[in-house]
């Protein structure tokens, strides 16, 4: 965990940490969705891929229409899919669309959440869990949470996001 950095944030009550996203969102009137990743085995045309990966990215849009063929092969991800190779990292994320073409980052302003969360170091990180985990058991409302939630569903997100600019897209490219 020490590639993350220093310090976590520990979210205590992701139930109101969540409803208060999305309260923020809507107020500005933005989408959002709110979940865990869902990481993929890499393949290649359907052949599982092991080793060593470079990723090249083009700067320019082009047109997926164009691209289209039977030698080519488009996924279609979204901001909630990742390789499995980073599965360790077990990410939870919030995407924001802004309905505009922006791509700076962006603070989304939740307010204070000291009653609900608390930041420890990373070597203090598991006896802290293990004292605030205390008395959580399976019947704990944590457990009950949808897997996505905000503003929109994860599939209206990714149509909102797609109809700014239909048929177009990054070409990112993988060399094995």
């Amino acid at each position: 965990m020490n590639e993350f950095g220093k310090f976590v944030v520990v979210i205590m009550n992701e139930a109101e940490f969540r409803r208060r996203v999305h309260k923020a969102a809507e107020k500005a009137d933005y989408d959002c969705v709110f979940g865990g990743v869902n990481y993929h085995t890499a393949n290649d045309r359907g052949n599982l891929v092991t080793g060593n990966m470079l990723h090249l990215i083009r700067e320019d849009e082009i047109d997926i229409n164009k691209l289209a063929s039977e030698k080519n092969v488009i996924n279609h991800y979204d901001c909630f899919d990742k390789w499995d190779k980073h599965a360790y990292q077990r990410e939870w994320r919030i995407c924001i669309n802004r309905n505009n073409h922006e791509v700076t980052p962006y603070r989304l302003e939740i307010g204070n959440i000291s009653d609900i969360a608390f930041i420890v170091s990373v070597e203090m990180l598991y006896p802290a869990l293990f004292k605030w985990l205390g008395g959580f058991t399976s019947e704990s409302p944590l457990f009950y949470l949808p897997k996505y939630g905000g503003t929109v569903t994860r599939d209206l997100f990714k149509m909102n996001v797609y109809n700014m600019r239909p048929n177009k897209g990054y070409l990112l490219t993988t060399i094995m």
